[in-house]
């Protein structure tokens, strides 16, 4: 599924620019390459959010080991792994439905961001909006999965994909303003003696 959807995504990239003449010429097709871009990162750095800093206890790996064998699978598992899913899924479908009314409230004023960011806020309603109220093995971060093993480590490396998914989602949103968005300076004309 994952290899379909990439090569669908790349094909339509591939036709996108072949068509760019088409498309508005390549001021439209960076603009609108940007949007996609920029909705991307926002349900990226959300994502990463939730999986740095929704976390649960977990039971230490000396105290598992420690257990006997026909427990020590379960005791893996039953560190309410099912909850902080569900509350990272509401966080973002949250977030994702306050990117996607923001997006159509600032369609008004701006023209190129607030389409990145309604598409930001799409994604995340996809990713977070349709969880139901079971326990999803396959909805578990690695980091909830191996708590028990990686420790701290980690969460280091989730807090430390958030910071560049947030930098790097700050960046991109400076850059869009600056080149779309931005009131164009005046331009002083020299006086006449």
């Amino acid at each position: 599924m994952t290899l379909e959807l990439s090569s669908f995504v790349v094909a339509a990239i591939i036709a996108a620019f072949l068509f760019a003449d088409r498309l508005g010429g390549q001021e439209q097709l960076t603009r609108r390459l940007f949007q996609v871009a920029l909705g991307f990162a926002l349900a990226f750095a959300v994502t990463s959010a939730t999986a740095a800093f929704v976390r649960g206890d977990t039971t230490p790996f000396s105290e598992i080991m420690s257990l006997p064998a026909s427990q020590q699978t379960a005791a893996l598992f039953d560190n309410d792994n099912g909850s902080i899913s569900r509350d990272a899924a509401s966080i973002k479908a949250g977030i994702g439905l306050g990117l996607l009314l923001l997006g159509f409230a600032a369609a008004g004023r701006w023209s190129t961001l607030p389409l990145g960011a309604a598409l930001g806020g799409l994604l995340l309603l996809f990713a977070g909006g349709g969880q139901s109220g079971g326990f999803d093995l396959n909805s578990l971060s690695t980091s909830a999965l191996f708590g028990a093993l990686l420790g701290q480590a980690e969460e280091g490396s989730d807090i430390a994909h958030f910071v560049v998914m947030l930098v790097g989602t700050l960046l991109l949103l400076g850059f869009g303003y600056r080149k779309w968005e931005a009131p164009a300076s005046p331009v002083f004309a020299p006086a006449e003696p």
